[in-house]
């Protein structure tokens, strides 16, 4: 079984907690671009060598670190939140010659690709997190988001009643939420241009 099953609690935990200082120094400053890079690239590579045996299954047992795809995933995919970012991440997926992992990290993986204009590649893959009742539930940024990034790409292809049932999706469930949500305010734009529900 795989050791980083769509973003589960445990990884999670521990890309996480690397993470949570990515952009910022000991004293809570940013820091530069390139510190930035240097940091992903040093969890990355401690993910794919370190020992890992939280639940070995016996005393013989242990985990000589992380996949390259799912290091990748955790690491570089994870703190991709703008184009920008996600093409450097994409960029060092082309670097490290990884294959995306199409059954981990699903949500990293295909907002990573998505929002560095790989569509034909993120669309399966968002496709795919929105197959599992938990991604709903337990991830609900990322399956809502999954919708209206593939209302966008339904969108571009022409196909308005998909795009319309996905933005419509987002707008079902937070297009009343307080705070504001800017997914479902990105979802309202697109489906009114889009004349859904006329």
């Amino acid at each position: 079984m795989s050791r980083a099953r769509r973003g589960s609690p445990r990884t999670t935990s521990r890309a996480g907690s690397r993470g949570a200082s990515r952009g910022t120094n000991s004293r809570g400053g940013r820091v530069s671009g390139a510190e930035a890079s240097r940091r992903l690239d040093g969890e990355f590579q401690a993910l794919v060598e370190e020992d890992l045996r939280p639940m070995p299954l016996s005393p013989q047992t242990k985990w000589q670190g992380w996949d390259p795809s799912t290091a990748w995933a955790a690491v570089y995919a994870s703190a991709s939140d703008t184009p920008a970012e996600a093409l450097a991440a994409v960029a060092k997926l082309d670097e490290l010659h990884i294959t995306p992992s199409t059954t981990d990290w699903l949500g990293p993986t295909s907002r990573a690709l998505f929002l560095a204009g790989r569509g034909d590649q993120a669309r399966p893959l968002l496709a795919d997190t929105l197959t599992f009742c938990s991604s709903a539930l337990l991830f609900s940024r990322g399956s809502m988001r999954a919708h209206l990034y593939l209302g966008e790409l339904d969108e571009h292809a022409g196909d308005r009643a998909s795009a319309c049932d996905h933005y419509g999706k987002v707008l079902d469930r937070w297009g009343h939420a307080r705070p504001r949500s800017i997914t479902a305010d990105e979802a309202r734009v697109r489906a009114g241009k889009l004349g859904c529900g006329r």
